[in-house]
């Protein structure tokens, strides 16, 4: 007996639902990929709650560090003003103790200064205007018309700033070709060490008895228009057997050379011209002689 239309529609009804039943059932029983399982994770509430945490955590950190970017210029030049302000207030602070009436403010200002300008702490413009005005103390105290204060202070500062480079004046064995005049230092020459700085010399004398000559020799260098710092007493032992006016060569000019040899050879004895080593040289100041007298003869 046929079945009706209505009958056959039903029944390709339930074997569509059947076939429809087995394909999901099928599809239960194959395991979920990683892929699938993450992104059932981020559809949950918890999923989504972590993945805007973390972008609005990337969102904020991206947008911190390009404002960092942008205003670098902006900070850098604070920083430059900043650095400026403090190098200015430091120079208007020890500027006034160059042309104070103490020697020892002399020497703190002379040290400060140049330690400032060696090793670069301060604005490169103002280092070298502070460099410039130490020139222009030790040149005020070679002026024909130097008042004595103007004459000291080039003195002091003149020594200050070589004995912060090469150490203080010590003995130096009688060959000077195996020892330098003066003690070895550790810091390094700083950028005042350049033409500009005017010629000094230092005097070694053997004993007492040869400090009124150092004294007169002092004084016609001081005419010469050279920096004479002091009389330093070295021993017999220590001195030549004939007096020397010692210098490196490279670290002295022609014109300066010629300066010191020309009053070394008027003075009595005459001072013959000694070159150093090259070794001796390395931490002396541009422009820096020293005159030594000969050891006396024994009685």
């Amino acid at each position: 007996m046929a079945l009706s239309p209505e009958a056959q529609q039903t029944v390709r009804e339930e074997e569509l639902i059947r076939a429809q039943a087995q394909k999901d059932f099928a599809a239960q029983k194959t395991p979920l990929t990683r892929l699938q399982k993450f992104n059932a994770f981020l559809e949950s509430k918890v999923g989504f709650w972590l993945l805007a945490t973390v972008l609005a955590g990337l969102v904020t950190s991206a947008y911190g560090y390009l404002q960092i970017y942008l205003d670098r210029e902006k900070v850098a030049r604070q920083k430059e003003i900043e650095d400026s302000r403090r190098d200015i207030e430091v120079v208007i602070r020890i500027a006034p103790m160059l042309i104070s009436n103490d020697a020892k403010q002399w020497q703190i200002a002379t040290i400060v200064l140049g330690n400032l300008v060696a090793h670069k702490a301060m604005d490169a413009t103002l280092a070298l205007q502070a460099g410039s005005l130490l020139t222009t103390v030790l040149n005020d105290g070679l002026k024909p018309d130097a008042t004595p204060e103007e004459i000291a202070r080039s003195k002091v500062v003149g020594q200050t700033l070589d004995t912060r480079v090469a150490g203080p004046v010590s003995s130096s064995p009688a060959n000077p070709t195996s020892s330098p005049a003066l003690s070895p230092a550790t810091s390094p020459p700083s950028p005042l060490d350049n033409t500009t700085l005017p010629v000094r010399l230092y005097i070694h004398i053997p004993s007492e008895a040869k400090r009124s000559s150092g004294s007169e020799a002092q004084e016609k260098f001081r005419a010469a228009r050279v920096i004479v710092p002091g009389i330093q007493m070295v021993g017999q032992a220590n001195s030549p057997k004939q007096a020397e006016i010692r210098y490196c060569p490279g670290k002295v000019s022609d014109s300066a050379l010629q300066q010191v040899t020309a009053v070394g050879a008027e003075l009595s004895p005459p001072a013959k011209p000694l070159q150093l080593s090259s070794s001796l040289c390395t931490n002396v100041r541009y422009n820096h002689f020293e005159l030594w007298y000969a050891r006396e003869s024994a009685a």
